[in-house]
C-alpha cells in the first residue's frame, strides 16, 4: 500500500479562487445579517403606536424586545456543550468571563450545561428595574410638564 500523500486545506483554501457561488453565500449571508436586525427594527416602531393605540404600558413590553437577548443567551448555555472547539469560542469566552466567573464558583454545572449565563441575565435585569422605572416616570412627568396632557 502506497503512502498517502497529506493534503493541506489551508493551503487549498488560500490558494483558491472566489466563484458565484462563494458570492452568492457572501450575498445570502449579508441579507440574513440584514434581516436578523429588523425583528428589532420592526419593534421600535411598532411599540409607540402599540402603546398608544391599545394602552399598553411601557414595562409589558419587556419581555418582547428581551425575547431575542435571552435566545441569544439559551444558545449559548447549550451549545457550550455542543461546540466547545469553535474558533471564536476563545473570544466571547474572555469577553464574558470576568462577568460569568463570580457566578460559576457558586453554580455548578447541571448536565454538563453551565447555568451561570441565566443567574446574570437574572441579576442584571433586576438591577435595571430600577433606573429605567425611575428613568419612564421622569419621562412621564417631562412630557407632562411640556405638553399639559
Amino acid at each position: 500500500m502506497a503512502a498517502q500523500e497529506k493534503i493541506n486545506i489551508s493551503e487549498i483554501v488560500d490558494n483558491s479562487e472566489l466563484t458565484p457561488f462563494h458570492w452568492t453565500l457572501i450575498f445570502l449571508s449579508g441579507l440574513c445579517l440584514i434581516m436578523d436586525g429588523f425583528d428589532v427594527q420592526a419593534m421600535g416602531y411598532v411599540a409607540p403606536v402599540l402603546i398608544r393605540e391599545w394602552g399598553v404600558p411601557n414595562s409589558a413590553l419587556g419581555p418582547v424586545f428581551s425575547a431575542a437577548l435571552v435566545g441569544v443567551l439559551f444558545g449559548q448555555a447549550l451549545l457550550s456543550r455542543v461546540i466547545p472547539y469553535h474558533p471564536a469560542r476563545p473570544f466571547f469566552d474572555a469577553l464574558v468571563r470576568p462577568f460569568l466567573k463570580p457566578f460559576q464558583r457558586i453554580i455548578p454545572l447541571v448536565g454538563g450545561v453551565d447555568l451561570s449565563p441565566f443567574a446574570l441575565l437574572l441579576i442584571l435585569q433586576v438591577v435595571l428595574m430600577v433606573p429605567v422605572a425611575y428613568l419612564e416616570k421622569s419621562a412621564g412627568a417631562l412630557l407632562w410638564l411640556t405638553t399639559g396632557a
